[in-house]
């Protein structure tokens, strides 16, 4: 495994910094609360697939595609076509750097530094689902194993964002740690 992870260990440990780390986190903020925040309020009531923290099954995708108006399918396709398009690229770069900079010295766990990227493909498999049953949706066609591979990336998008996210606060105590010491 040390062929996959000490290449990718390497590129990230090349750019990390403290700086960049921060300049990543505020377009994240600027994502999150000036593009994503209020595009889920113009779908209300519906709600994007990844915003139904209750989960949903394959069988549900229609439906609730047809809970969208015209108008909010169409604002739901553009976020996922742009907006969603660009903010894995952030927030997987971010993690892995922040990784690298907690655990500098890390050896036997330098594959955590994969699961940033692991997360973003998961979400860009899910985004390109999207994209793919709103299509199937306008064309008057169910979404059928689209779907199921959408319920699917959701979820193990899910996991994998509670993944990294337990490893970014065990790598930032030990850091703490260490640094108080």
């Amino acid at each position: 495994m040390a062929y996959l992870v000490d290449p990718v260990w390497g590129a990230i440990a090349s750019i990390a910094s403290w700086w960049l780390l921060a300049v990543l986190v505020i377009l994240i903020l600027i994502f999150w609360f000036g593009l994503f925040m209020p595009r889920q309020r113009a779908y209300l009531p519906a709600r994007t697939f990844d915003g139904r923290k209750e989960g949903y099954r394959a069988s549900q995708v229609d439906g609730i595609l047809r809970e969208f108006t015209d108008e909010g399918l169409q604002t739901y396709l553009t976020q996922a076509s742009v907006i969603d398009m660009i903010f894995p690229i952030l927030y997987s770069l971010a993690a892995a750097i922040a990784i690298v900079l907690f655990a500098p010295r890390l050896e036997g766990f330098r594959w955590l530094v994969l699961l940033p990227f692991l997360t973003a493909l998961s979400d860009y498999i899910e985004n390109f689902c999207v994209i793919t049953v709103i299509g199937k949706h306008r064309r008057g066609q169910q979404a059928g194993s689209t779907g199921s591979v959408l319920a699917m990336a959701t979820r193990v998008k899910f996991i994998l964002w509670g993944a990294m996210l337990v490893a970014l606060a065990v790598l930032a105590v030990g850091w703490v740690v260490r640094a108080v010491r």
